[in-house]
């Protein structure tokens, strides 16, 4: 038998093989090269990267620096609801009344009816020491008319507040109640 091969032969046929298989793993070597160097901030240059290179609700709020987006950055719609309470038939109503000169006096508002006062207060235009406010409670709003008492059960519908004006002249007070719808 003749054992002689042709080597010359064999080694054309070898090559197109060594060079796919060679060309496979440096494609292969090169993906994992290009996957191990990510992009970084530092890669980026300052104020080069706009919104239309951020993919939309991609973003949280922990991606956020703090303060930087600030109320005009919102839409409108989002603006107004920023200060709008989340409850229901909310108010404030507010009478501008006068303390009495070197007296004490006291005076009410009251919810719209149907609503219950969930707080109140006082403002008072004087802030000398001798003006100043000494109660401020809930209080009952009786019949429609102007007969005000402190609530017999839990519900409130008017506050009412007293003024110590100890000062020579009249002194303006404005007297707010917060109210709610019950249900």
């Amino acid at each position: 038998m003749n054992t002689v091969m042709n080597t010359a032969t064999r080694t054309t046929r070898l090559v197109p093989a060594l060079v796919l298989s060679v060309a496979v793993i440096g494609s292969a070597t090169a993906g994992s090269a290009v996957a191990a160097k990510m992009i970084t901030g530092a890669d980026i240059k300052n104020g080069t990267v706009a919104s239309v290179d951020v993919k939309n609700s991609s973003l949280t709020g922990k991606d956020l620096k703090t303060g930087s987006v600030g109320e005009s950055d919102l839409g409108a719609g989002v603006r107004g609801k920023l200060n709008e309470p989340d409850l229901g038939g909310y108010e404030v109503k507010r009478v501008v009344a006068e303390a009495d000169a070197g007296s004490l006096t006291s005076h009410f508002v009251a919810c719209t009816p149907g609503k219950l006062a969930i707080g109140g207060g006082a403002d008072l235009k004087n802030d000398e020491e001798l003006v100043r406010v000494v109660d401020s409670a809930p209080y009952d709003f009786y019949d429609g008319v102007a007969q005000f008492a402190p609530p017999a059960d839990d519900h409130a519908d008017a506050w009412g507040v007293t003024v110590n004006n100890g000062l020579a002249n009249l002194e303006q007070v404005t007297v707010y109640v917060v109210c709610v719808d019950p249900s």
